[in-house]
């Protein structure tokens, strides 16, 4: 997730495009997910931009309900 100001657009657009190109997945407006571990790159593309913890977390979901049509998306095994 991340929450970065208007004032700093173009990191954040930046950022955008990074996780596009790593086949991260818009699950919200600032929610970007991945059925992989990613933590190194998570931590790498943070120390780059010079974002907090408040601006970008990362987070371990085991579980986030419905997730039929992501599975799909990602090739993975569905349940």
């Amino acid at each position: 997730m991340f929450d970065i100001a208007q004032l700093h657009l173009f990191k954040r657009n930046a950022l955008r495009g990074i996780l596009k190109r790593l086949q991260f997945y818009q699950l919200q407006k600032s929610i970007w997910i991945h059925p992989f571990d990613c933590q190194d790159e998570f931590d790498l593309l943070k120390d780059f931009f010079g974002l907090t913890v408040r601006e970008m977390r990362f987070v371990v979901a085991n579980d986030i309900g419905d997730d039929q049509s992501l599975r799909t998306m990602f090739k993975l095994q569905t349940v």
